[in-house]
């Protein structure tokens, strides 16, 4: 997503990615892949809500 900004809360939104992505039934593979996004995403901006997906 960009360069990173802030590391606060990555492990908590790659955890939560994580746990959302095997409830719904993604394999493993998927769903690490979809969890390593979400903490992605959060590191773009200020904490886990600077950089929110609308």
């Amino acid at each position: 997503p960009g360069p990173v900004v802030d590391t606060y809360g990555a492990g908590d939104t790659f955890a939560a990615g994580l746990t959302f992505a095997l409830g719904v039934g993604m394999d493993v593979g998927g769903a690490l892949a979809f969890a390593a996004g979400c903490g992605a995403v959060c590191v773009s901006g200020r904490g886990p809500f600077g950089a929110r997906i609308v």
